[in-house]
Parts: structure tokens; sequence; C-alpha cells
């Protein structure tokens, strides 16, 4: 897998297509990322208690591979927490959405 070799050690969350007034005012964008590796996500949803999920990336763990990333923010784009799944092999988010209880659905494939 090749990866764009400006997005090395960084991650920009774009939030200014989700995370946009109802006049399209961008409300806040932030850079979150590893000390070192890549990490990069496909899909940031709200979530009803303000804030954001995020399902990334990340191949800033132990097993050096891919592993599934879930980063919860606050309304301010804050990071509240960050959560990693993964098994000895390649582990892909590509979606989460929120569940009728508050909880988070994370999507993706391993290997």
């Amino acid at each position: 897998m090749k990866y764009h070799p400006n997005m090395k050690n960084s991650l920009l969350l774009i939030f200014s297509t989700f995370a946009v007034s109802l006049s399209s005012q961008i409300t806040f964008q932030k850079w979150y990322g590893a000390a070192a590796g890549f990490e990069y996500s496909l899909s940031a949803v709200p979530v009803s208690s303000g804030g954001y999920i995020v399902s990334m990336n990340s191949d800033s763990t132990p097993s050096g591979l891919m592993d599934m990333l879930l980063l919860r923010t606050d309304a301010n784009g804050n990071e509240v927490w960050r959560k990693y799944y993964g098994s000895s092999g390649w582990d892909i988010a590509t979606g989460v959405i929120e569940t009728n209880d508050g909880g988070f659905a994370l999507c993706g494939a391993w290997n």
C-alpha cells in the first residue's frame, strides 16, 4: 500500500464538510495525529450528545500493522478519547454510526 508522503506523521481532519453552521461557516478545523506512523480517516459523523465520532485507521500500534481507531471529540473538536481495535493482521475501519443507545457501531474489515 502506498501512502502520500505529505500525510506521513500527521492527519488533518477537515470538518468543513461536517462541522458547519447553518450558514455554512466552518465551525472548526483540527489536526489529530500520532507522534509517529500514519493515521487517516474515512468517516466523521456528528453525535446526538454533541461533538463527533471519527473512524480512523492507524499504524501507530504495537503490531506496526494497520488497526482501527475511534476518536471522539467534543463540539469544539477537542479530543475526548481514542480507542484502538485490531488483531495481529490488518484491520481497516470504513465507517461508524451512533446506535440508538448512544454507543457506536464501527464498520470495517480485517485479515
